[in-house]
């Protein structure tokens, strides 16, 4: 899912990713958004990402982007 346009998104550019967690069998994707979901979004601002479960509005618990990357515009 998706609000972005085509060349809209940093998707596009290989400065954001989203991601899911799975069942501890690995057969089941879990969307739930629980303390495991947030142990993940904490990782990953530790190492620099935003996360969009922090956005204001429309929450994209799956999405994590590179910071400090370029603007649309140098892209």
């Amino acid at each position: 899912m998706t609000q972005a346009k085509p060349g809209q998104s940093i998707h596009n550019y290989g400065y954001a990713i989203d991601y899911f967690l799975v069942s501890d069998d690995g057969k089941t994707a879990l969307w739930t958004v629980n303390a495991k979901w947030r142990r993940v979004a904490a990782i990953g601002k530790e190492l620099g990402f935003k996360w969009g479960g922090d956005w204001i509005g429309f929450k994209d618990y799956p999405h994590l982007e590179m910071t400090g990357c370029f603007s649309f515009t140098q892209l």
